[in-house]
């Protein structure tokens, strides 16, 4: 897995730095949005995939966020 906050800048690099089946995980974009690109190039460099998750989705209801923030806690 790449997690990435950067974007723009290090995406290219980012996508090589991947084994085949690796995972990509644009988190921010610091540099600017990742560049359009062909879904054909995760395939070329390996059957890749591609995420860009955002915590609202994942938190959408206010028991789902404080059950994350609970687990977080218990972590940390």
């Amino acid at each position: 897995v790449v997690y990435d906050s950067v974007g723009n800048d290090t995406f290219p690099a980012s996508l090589d730095c991947l084994k085949p089946l690796g995972m990509f995980a644009s988190f921010g974009q610091s540099s600017g949005p990742v560049p359009p690109f062909s879904m054909s190039l995760l395939a070329q460099k390996g059957s890749l995939f591609a995420t860009r998750p955002t915590l609202f989705v994942y938190n959408a209801r206010r028991e789902d966020l404080e059950a994350s923030a609970a687990a977080l806690f218990e972590i940390v």
